[in-house]
């Protein structure tokens, strides 16, 4: 197996779980009756948006043709 696309494969599923974490502040933080779009909810989702995209872009670049 190639080493790139897996490096490549690991940063995208670690950006959807970053994204994932993100989700699960804001429903915690709802069900707690905070404001659920403060803390660290937004942070996450866009740092997991980023290294999503950045993985799925790696991911297109290094997967054999």
């Amino acid at each position: 197996m190639q080493t790139p696309v897996v490096i490549a494969g690991i940063v995208t599923v670690a950006g959807f779980l970053i994204m994932g974490l993100g989700g699960i502040m804001f429903r915690v933080r709802a069900v707690l009756n905070k404001p659920a779009w403060n803390g660290g909810t937004l942070p996450l989702i866009f740092i997991g948006l980023v290294v999503a995209l950045i993985g799925g872009v790696l991911l297109w670049v290094t997967y054999p043709r």
